[in-house]
């Protein structure tokens, strides 16, 4: 298996190496990939074990009105009437997902 490129060899190699059409073929390839890239973040949903009652979009985060259970055994919520609904606001902070409270009403 070849090693890893650095993005400096990368850069190189398609200034020094890369005829125009080979060129014009990597950048139409690359629009492709980065809106395919930008769909998927678009289309992101966090990964959550509560009950999802609505989603708003927030620029790169995802707010979701969940219904959620508190885990004590003799609860309400324990046979299936969740508290809430509350907000939470999920985004990603490299590969790992991050979580906000914001409460029953978002506020403007």
């Amino acid at each position: 298996m070849p090693a890893k490129l650095s993005t400096a060899d990368i850069r190189y190699h398609i200034a020094n190496d890369l005829t125009l059409e080979q060129a014009k073929d990597l950048q139409n390839w690359l629009a492709d990939h980065l809106a395919a890239l930008e769909r998927q973040a678009e289309e992101w949903l966090p990964p959550t074990a509560n009950q999802v009652m609505a989603t708003r979009r927030l620029g790169k985060s995802c707010l979701l009105l969940e219904g959620v259970k508190c885990g004590k055994e003799n609860c309400r919520c324990a046979s299936g009437k969740l508290h809430g609904p509350y907000w939470y606001e999920y985004w990603r902070e490299g590969s790992r997902v991050r979580k906000r409270y914001h409460g029953k009403q978002i506020r403007s």
